[in-house]
């Protein structure tokens, strides 16, 4: 007893100078295994897997306190993880089929009353995020009931929102080996095959998954705005190089079926290639729609945006909370002037600009979006697109583009033409979305910009700002963002 005391506080000491250091905090949960002190044993387990998580020994372990403690379920998703680890371990194989059947045992006479109150609790738990707990219910009911279809589904995707990706993978293809038809299991097999950076997996499951069901947007419209078609050659370009440094490799680093959850008016393919540049690391849409098609969707979107789209009241509150902060932002540097807003789009931020001092100017390349601008703010708009924009060099002090710049299929025209038409000393103010992002990091596969038909591509912050400088643009401001509606970054500059 002694020895463990004394090694408790060795391990104690190198923890308080290394919190993360997995030995220590295994060492510490065997000790405390073995002391019977099984809460202070998980906890020691779990912080070691948190600092390094592709261990066998703290799985192993934990699915063992759980079984003490009588919570088979929660035993056997230790064992499923310490087998990812180990697949071939006699011992974990072994523990799994025990454990299997103490659950069958257990709960093998499972009436339907029964079940419906499982499901349902189970549910709860992944309403509020308590996945871990969600997981124990599923696979008691998966032990007991191995070839339901909705169980292994709702176990599959809680695996996925828990983020144990392998084990989530297994029992997507537990599902489409018993049936071949489902189409939601290949189509979450892609999210996850990308997830596991297997890109090519992912398009081959979402291409089968579209197949068997051309528009998963079916739930919210029918299939009446998001349909993937397969009688036709949908019109897209195929870029040869990055559209941001021209270097010519790239690597594919994500595949999506944009029809679970976008509107894409049977116009843009809703299956998507995302790839890598291997120079500048710009992520972009290869192949990406046409600026035809862009420009219809964006019109078949006006169109039926009283239908679908149209925005809630708190939401339109919102955004002009946004663009005011926007104008303040701008205040900074400029207080009036003559303002070009670009891709007006609602025209908000150009009537609080014209209330604020600046005499505005905007073009909206979509008419719809251009008549409505002006019947409501009556505001001076031109509906032109910005390359058929013509004006004197030299003629704005500010510029504005508002959630668009992934849209602009040509953007070093842009950024070049809307340094020639600032004067010196004027501002340029735009947002946009970023790849690095906390919110797309924390968010990962369901980081909703992925799946936007009129979207081509993502910067990093740094590689926008080398960008901009290229251009002559000095970078006086970067914001980041959140808002309940949005989430971008924010860049100010200076010619």
């Amino acid at each position: 007893m002694e020895e463990f005391e004394d090694l408790e506080k060795t391990l104690s000491k190198i923890l308080k100078d290394n919190p993360t250091d997995y030995n220590a905090l295994n060492k510490l949960g065997y000790i405390y295994l073995h002391s019977n002190n099984f809460f202070k044993s998980q906890e020691f387990y779990i912080k070691s897997l948190a600092s390094e998580p592709n261990q066998f020994e703290p799985y192993v372990s934990l699915a063992l306190i759980y079984t003490i403690k009588l919570r088979l379920g929660k035993s056997l998703y230790y064992l499923l993880r310490a087998k990812e680890v180990n697949p071939e371990s006699p011992e974990v194989l072994t523990s799994i089929h025990e454990i299997k059947t103490a659950i069958i045992k257990k709960e093998g006479n499972l009436t339907s009353e029964n079940i419906d109150k499982l499901l349902s609790e189970a549910l709860e738990k992944v309403t509020i995020e308590n996945f871990e707990e969600a997981l124990e219910i599923y696979l008691k009911l998966y032990c007991a009931l191995p070839e339901d279809e909705n169980i292994l589904f709702n176990l599959a995707l809680t695996f996925l929102k828990n983020d144990d990706y392998g084990l989530s993978f297994e029992f997507f293809e537990k599902i489409i080996s018993k049936n071949p038809a489902n189409s939601m299991a290949y189509h979450y097999s892609g999210i996850v095959s990308n997830i596991l950076k297997k890109p090519e997996k992912a398009f081959n499951f979402h291409v089968k998954s579209l197949e068997l069901n051309p528009s998963f947007a079916d739930i919210l419209f029918n299939g009446k705005y998001g349909y993937y078609r397969k009688d036709i050659e949908y019109q897209e370009e195929y870029l040869i190089e990055c559209p941001n440094c021209g270097h010519k490799k790239t690597k594919i680093i994500s595949v999506v079926n944009q029809s679970i959850s976008s509107l894409n008016f049977n116009l843009i393919n809703p299956l998507r290639k995302w790839v890598e540049c291997k120079n500048c690391t710009l992520v972009f849409s290869n192949p990406r729609p046409t600026k035809d098609v862009l420009k219809q969707y964006s019109f078949e979107l006006s169109i039926h945006a009283k239908d679908l789209l149209e925005k809630s009241l708190s939401n339109l509150i919102l955004e002009n909370n946004a663009y005011n902060e926007r104008l303040n932002s701008i205040k900074k540097y400029i207080q009036k002037g003559k303002c070009l807003d670009i891709n007006s789009n609602t025209g908000i931020f150009v009537s609080l600009a014209k209330m604020k001092n600046f005499d505005v100017f905007a073009i909206e390349e979509n008419l719809l979006k251009c008549n409505k601008i002006k019947n409501i703010y009556n505001l001076n708009i031109e509906n032109i697109s910005f390359e058929n924009f013509e004006n004197n060099e030299n003629s704005f002090d500010l510029i504005t583009l508002w959630e668009s710049f992934e849209k602009i299929s040509n953007l070093d025209d842009y950024l070049n033409k809307i340094y020639k038409l600032l004067k010196k000393d004027g501002i340029f103010a735009f947002s946009l979305h970023t790849i690095n992002s906390f919110f797309a990091k924390t968010l990962n596969y369901s980081y909703p910009l992925w799946y936007y038909p009129d979207h081509l591509y993502f910067f990093d912050s740094e590689l926008l700002k080398t960008k901009l400088k290229k251009y002559g643009f000095e970078i006086l401001d970067v914001q980041i963002v959140g808002r309940d509606y949005l989430s971008n970054v924010e860049f100010y500059c200076k010619k």
